[in-house]
């Protein structure tokens, strides 16, 4: 007797799945402020113009737009890259990829998007 096995090819869609470390998600791209929101209240809050540039070296600096300064802080992955130190300040890494960056401080979401001319 012939028994046929055939292999169906499936796939698991995970719309967040990259094949780029965290690292180079976080680093690949300059990232500018698109939302913040107080999710205890619910309310949209006010935000720089600012641009975050992160660097594999640790460092990340903050160009502000409307008043063309700069300044320059340390960032460093926590946790199992679950959480990041920027400066004193530690967020939980909600969302990590190519096109959203989504941390939480405390009750405060802050979402980024890659920075466009």
């Amino acid at each position: 007797m012939l028994v046929l096995f055939a292999i169906v090819p499936t796939s698991c869609k995970d719309e967040h799945f990259s094949f780029l470390s965290k690292t180079k998600r976080l680093t690949g791209t300059s990232w500018k402020i698109s939302s913040m929101i107080d999710t205890e209240t619910n309310q949209n809050m006010v935000f720089s113009s600012s641009i975050y540039d992160f660097n594999e070296d640790g460092s990340l600096i903050i160009k502000e737009l409307v008043y063309n300064t700069q300044d320059t802080t340390s960032w460093t992955f926590l946790y199992n890259d679950n959480y990041i130190r920027i400066g004193s300040n530690t967020y939980k890494i909600k969302i990590l990829t190519q096109k959203l960056l989504g941390l939480q401080y405390g009750s405060i979401d802050v979402f980024y998007k890659p920075y466009e001319d």
